[in-house]
């Protein structure tokens, strides 16, 4: 009967044993690993042709992604270290990145992405852009194209560049049909390339032909060449033949000391209703209600003379010396006034030479001359004036009158004369008509002193008194 028990025990155990071995708790199942690694693989998929030295497939995220990778879609050619391909298949790519979308155009970036369904090539970290042929580099730090590049939407740092010129603005687009970038906020322009030729400036709006090479400014602008100073609300400017124009509140100024005061509120500086120059023979037209005012230095007293000028037309030459730009020559025509040092030269046909202080009046001639004992008023066909030695020279229906202090007047008429404003005479000759309050005298030649009223004649003299 105890055996019986005993194995009946013996068989529950067993039983019992077997249930908690059978029906034990499972550890789980184990994650399988999402992504497939794939070595020097050559990936084609949805027009893209992919060389890469490692390919990773992520089966959850519906991701592809390569290393060291070659692109090809299109004309469209990529590198870069590191590619992502969505499930959209759309390109995102990082560090190293190269392009060249094979109609001209090759960049450069950290990162950047492309979505082949909206056709938009753009970077939010940098890209520049580099047209060999057409001697053009563009960059940014938001970018934004298409594959291409008809059009280049740029932010944030924009540069411009061509073999010629560099322009800089916070805003830019480029269109690469007329190949025009249009500019705006905090503009600046400067030269690109070596020399001694410098050209630097700022501006707010503006618009850049890289075909014409033709920069135009519609806003207030200021630009620096060589320390000549051009300023205005309207630009046009031709890089190749250097022409500029400027249509709106247009001035001009010298920066630098060299012969000349230094610009100040109201000297050494050129205004008009146009200009139209040359920043290559530094010529320039003043059209249209010129002004100018000039401080140069007087060689013989070594004092300042203020020269202010106006006219219809004003053209202004500069010549550059070892100091910088210096107004070497003025000419003028239509209504031309020049005072300076106590001497109004008017003329409607004029030139002026700085270095030597001559004057040349060609047509509808009259100079005024004062001092403390009256004024002189000069007038004839042709003048050649001195003017440091204050002596001028006239032909040609010439006319001498003075007016003393006492209100007295003498006039002389003759063929040709000369006045010495330093001395105070007037030498006349040619059928010379001389006639004040008390006489009329006629002669070959007459030579007047304006301080003692002495008249000296020669030759056939003829006096009659009133």
């Amino acid at each position: 009967m105890k055996k019986k028990i005993l194995y009946l025990l013996s068989l529950v155990g067993v039983l019992i044993l077997g249930y908690f071995n059978y029906y034990k708790e499972e550890e789980g199942i184990k994650e399988v690993s999402a992504k497939i690694e794939t070595i020097d693989v050559n990936y084609t998929s949805s027009g893209y042709q992919i060389k890469a030295s490692k390919q990773i497939d992520d089966t959850k995220l519906n991701t592809t992604s390569f290393e060291n990778s070659e692109i090809k879609f299109k004309e469209m050619e990529l590198k870069s270290d590191n590619v992502l391909l969505d499930s959209a298949k759309n390109i995102f790519l990082e560090n190293n990145i190269y392009g060249n979308n094979g109609k001209g155009w090759e960049f450069t970036s950290e990162k950047l992405s492309y979505n082949q369904l909206k056709d938009l090539l753009s970077s939010d970290t940098g890209l520049k852009a580099f047209n060999k042929k057409e001697e053009l580099e563009i960059q940014s730090n938001i970018f934004k194209t298409n594959k291409d590049f008809t059009y280049i939407d740029l932010n944030e740092e924009v540069v411009l560049k061509n073999k010629g010129l560099k322009l800089k603005s916070d805003k830019g687009r480029y269109t690469a049909d007329n190949k025009v970038m249009i500019l705006s906020e905090n503009g600046q322009i400067e030269s690109s390339g070596s020399g001694e030729n410098i050209l630097k400036g700022k501006f707010e709006r503006g618009r850049y032909n890289n075909e014409t090479k033709i920069l135009e400014i519609f806003s207030p602008f200021e630009i620096n060449y060589n320390g000549v100073i051009l300023k205005g609300r309207e630009l046009w400017y031709n890089d190749l033949s250097k022409e500029i124009r400027i249509n709106k509140e247009p001035e001009i100024y010298l920066k630098k000391d060299s012969g000349l005061e230094k610009y100040g509120d109201k000297e050494g500086k050129f205004t008009s209703d146009k200009i139209q120059g040359n920043l290559g023979t530094m010529i320039f037209n003043f059209i249209g209600n010129a002004n100018g005012q000039i401080t140069s230095l007087d060689k013989k007293t070594n004092e300042k003379v203020l020269s202010t000028y106006k006219g219809n037309n004003l053209k202004v030459y500069l010549k550059k010396e070892a100091s910088g730009y210096d107004i070497s020559e003025i000419k003028g025509k239509e209504q031309v006034v020049i005072s300076r040092n106590n001497q109004i030269l008017k003329s409607n046909d004029i030139s002026i030479n700085l270095y030597k202080n001559i004057a040349l009046g060609e047509r509808d001639n009259k100079i005024i001359l004062t001092d403390s004992n009256g004024k002189t008023i000069i007038t004839g066909d042709k003048f050649k004036g001195y003017l440091d030695e204050k002596i001028f020279s006239s032909i040609g229906n010439v006319r001498v009158e003075n007016i003393g202090k006492d209100n007295k007047v003498t006039v002389i008429t003759g063929e040709k004369g000369t006045v010495n404003d330093m001395e105070k005479t007037a030498e006349i000759e040619g059928m010379v008509k001389l006639e004040n309050d008390d006489l009329i005298c006629t002669a070959d030649r007459v030579i007047y002193n304006k301080l003692t009223n002495k008249v000296n004649t020669f030759g056939k003299t003829l006096v009659s008194y009133k």
